[in-house]
């Protein structure tokens, strides 16, 4: 039924409702009428019954009273005069007839029962009983009965007026039904006419003097503003995608699109100069074909990349190292990158973008080789060096041998005073290219900084080092320098030290001790040789120390001290606070970093700790990065180094507490680390120390631990909160039972007596779960947070927090 009527017009379907609504309203009309007419009938004769008993009371009363047969025969005379009465009986009250009226014609009744006033309507008949009542007294009642055919005459006679009107009703409705639907039907034509017409891309507008109605008038008002807004968006995206198109023709880097299957639908200008192929040509090729990938190193073919992106939606960004290969054959460094293109979640294409960056890349390699060269000399840069030398410590095995050689040019200075610096720089370029030639190719030549240089020789043994080193010596030695006709002679003294396996010496240590080896050749008359050698430390040490006091003097005057960090590990994930030591280091005046190896022998020989101490905590409370830190973060915790002189100083604790509230720092997110040598020197003072700091919320940390003699018998004498068991025994753990045991001794009395333990120099991932395995509590290392500048720990921090 359904499909019948979808297959039949708007307007059919509207004439036939609106004639059958006719149809049902004019039935419906007439059915009412007639019921009306029937009930005005039946309410006439219950008027007539009433009129009929007043008009026959006083004879109803006086046939009573007097009892003349008379009277009741002029009161069938009188009901004569109604001719819709068919039949009459009047009783008494005490249901005695006293007249009972038949019309002719109509059936006889017999005698009824008197009932109270009530009006009975039957098949054939109205039954009307009427109480009679005369002056306010009820003496019997009258009984009527009405035959319909009375009334039908009256009421056919209404059925056939409305029998011949009905059919003109109908005639009538159907114009009318037409008239309607034109009216209703026409506005929703125009609309529809006009949808099609948009859709066939035609003008459609409608008017909205041919709404006819409200809602019309909305439904046009509606469609003319969706027309506009479409248009106006269909202006727009033709005016984005013009724009669109004058871009990807414009920019300077290459567009290549493809669709599903790989094949290109689209190149902009850029990318058939760089391909060397044209649009035209390349258009329906394999984009692998077109856009070939090669290893700007190996020219390896690298190809999947734009599959990967249609199979699996893959974002290949900044795809860096390689270089497209043209039409011509030719090599290209490029920069690109590879994207899907989507549409409902389903993978239609890829968009390649890319750009011709050979001139960049030549200018970052060559960017790249100044910042890791020297620029006088053309040497690796003391930053190169450090960083390849501690790549070859950490990859150096047992049995491996290499030496480094540490070289300091003598009378240098005689050249820059006495000729200027544009002389020393061409002595020192002129050196440097001696000391390249004279080495052999696999040697290393680095330029640390004025006239200092280092040289590593791998898989060389301290004797044939030595060979080598008495070689330059003499070389230089040998050269006579010319400048503006005047004539010098330099010569250099030398440090040697050998690199080994088991020394597991780091670049500061190898470094210091190839610098104090150097020093004590010149102390021993320079142009030699020195070897290190263990014994010589104390006294090259002294000497130093000697240099770095005035040093340490003025480096506090001007600033010249900075602050590295150290990030500490838990390694149990019960353990919520986390530690950052504060190391300390000096910067010289070529912006070298020395380590405080250099220095701190020196600071506590010569009394100078504190004031480094003063330095360190003054530097590290008025950081306001570090303190907004360490307010936000309950669970951080700032180890700061105490020397043995600090701890005895009676005015430190003052000093510090003072400190603490001016920055409204939480005590207890300072840890302060003591040596055990430092502690043992004056054990009263070092205990009140920490016993006081501790009462102000302060923690504290025994550093070096294990190394004295007497270490267990102390240790119950000092309230620290933690062990740090020294890196001697913990460096090699992996390798030495012994020294395992010693760690999981120390670890197992300082849980004893409720103190965390830290482990030092952890430099592999074979000694951090041992570690773990053992219970130890925190692990501190180069394999755990190489030391790096404070300001570039706070993100180590955050990343170790959000672990947690």
């Amino acid at each position: 039924m359904n499909s019948k009527l979808q297959r039949v017009s708007l307007r059919t379907q509207l004439t036939l409702v609106i004639f059958i609504a006719s149809l049902i309203v004019i039935l419906l009309t007439s059915a009412l009428f007639v019921y009306w007419k029937a009930a005005d009938a039946r309410i006439g004769a219950r008027r007539i019954s009433q009129t009929a008993v007043a008009i026959l009371a006083q004879d109803f009363v006086r046939s009573i009273l007097l009892g003349k047969p008379d009277i009741a025969v002029d009161m069938a005379t009188k009901i004569e005069a109604f001719d819709s009465i068919a039949n009459a009986e009047f009783l008494t009250t005490s249901q005695v007839p006293v007249m009972v009226y038949n019309r002719p014609g109509e059936p006889t009744i017999g005698i009824v029962s008197a009932r109270p006033e009530q009006v009975d309507f039957n098949s054939n008949s109205i039954d009307v009983f009427t109480p009679i009542l005369y002056q306010g007294k009820r003496y019997g009642t009258a009984y009527f009965r009405f035959h319909y055919k009375l009334f039908n005459a009256e009421l056919v006679a209404f059925i056939k007026r409305l029998a011949m009107a009905l059919p003109i009703l109908l005639l009538l409705s159907i114009p009318l039904a037409l008239f309607l639907q034109r009216a209703i039907s026409g506005p929703i034509r125009r609309l529809a006419d006009a949808l099609v017409d948009f859709g066939q891309g035609k003008s459609a507008v409608l008017l909205k003097g041919d709404a006819r109605s409200l809602e019309m008038r909305a439904l046009f008002d509606g469609f003319n503003t969706m027309v506009n807004r479409i248009k106006h968006t269909q202006t727009q995206l033709a005016e984005q995608k013009e724009r669109l198109l004058v871009t990807l023709e414009s920019i300077a880097d290459g567009v290549i699109a493809t669709n599903d299957k790989g094949i290109i639908t689209y190149m902009n200008p850029a990318a058939e100069y760089i391909t060397g192929w044209d649009e035209t040509s390349a258009l329906g090729h394999n984009a692998d074909n077109i856009y070939r990938l090669i290893d700007e190193t190996t020219d390896k073919p690298l190809s999947g990349y734009i599959d990967e992106t249609l199979l699996s939606a893959t974002v290949h960004f900044n795809l860096e190292n390689t270089a497209l290969q043209t039409r011509d054959g030719d090599k290209i460094a490029i920069q690109s990158s590879i994207s899907p293109i989507r549409y409902q979640q389903m993978v239609t294409g890829s968009v390649i973008i890319f750009q011709n960056v050979t001139e960049s890349r030549q200018l970052s390699n060559q960017l790249r080789h100044q910042a890791t060269h020297d620029a006088l000399t053309n040497l690796i840069n003391r930053a190169e060096f450090e960083r390849f030398l501690t790549d070859t410590l950490a990859k150096v095995h047992k049995k491996d041998r290499h030496s480094l050689l540490y070289i300091d040019l003598d009378q240098f200075k005689v050249v820059n005073d006495t000729s200027g610096h544009v002389a020393g720089d061409v002595l020192l370029q002129q050196v440097a290219s001696i000391l390249q030639k004279t080495v052999r190719d696999t040697d290393i030549v680095a330029r640390l900084g004025g006239d200092e240089f280092a040289i590593f020789l791998p898989y060389c043994i301290l004797e044939q080092a030595g060979e080598i080193a008495d070689k330059l010596r003499q070389a230089v030695n040998e050269f006579i320098y010319i400048w503006e006709e005047r004539q010098f002679r330099v010569g250099v003294s030398i440090g040697a030290v050998e690199i080994d396996g088991n020394s597991k010496k780091t670049y500061s240590d190898l470094m210091r001790a190839a610098d104090l080896s150097c020093y004590a050749a010149k102390d021993h008359g320079r142009n030699r040789i020195h070897f290190y050698r263990e014994e010589d430390q104390e006294l090259i040490e002294r000497h130093s120390e000697m240099q770095w006091v005035e040093r340490i003097h003025k480096g506090l005057e001007s600033n010249r001290f900075i602050t590295y960090g150290q990030y500490i590990q838990p390694l149990h994930g019960n353990h919520l606070t986390r530690h950052l030591e504060i190391l300390i280091r000096y910067l010289d005046h070529n912006n070298n970093v020395i380590p405080p190896g250099a220095f701190l022998p020196s600071a506590e020989r010569y009394n100078l700790a504190p004031k480094l101490d003063q330095w360190v905590l003054n530097n590290i409370l008025e950081n306001d990065k570090l303190v907004d830190l360490l307010q936000a973060d309950p669970n951080l915790r700032v180890n700061i180094n105490l020397s043995g002189l600090t701890l005895s100083d009676p005015v430190m604790t003052e000093f510090i507490t003072i400190l603490i509230h001016k920055h409204r720092l939480p005590p207890k997110s300072l840890c302060f680390e003591i040596t055990e040598t430092a502690a043992v020197a004056d054990l009263a003072a070092t205990s009140h120390f920490i016993r006081t700091m501790r009462l102000l919320g302060c923690e504290f940390a025994l550093d070096d631990f294990g190394i004295g003699v007497s270490s267990f018998a102390y240790l119950k004498n000092l309230p620290v909160d933690y062990l740090k068991i020294d890196g001697s025994f913990v460096r090699d753990i992996d390798k030495n039972p012994v020294n395992e045991a010693l760690v999981n001794a120390i670890n197992q009395i300082g849980h004893v007596m409720h103190i965390k333990t830290v482990a030092e120099f952890v430099e592999n991932e074979i000694i951090l779960q041992k570690l773990k395995s053992a219970g130890v509590d925190y692990a501190q290392g180069y394999h755990v947070h190489a030391p790096c500048p404070l300001d570039d720990i706070y993100e180590v921090i955050r990343a170790a927090r959000s672990n947690n």
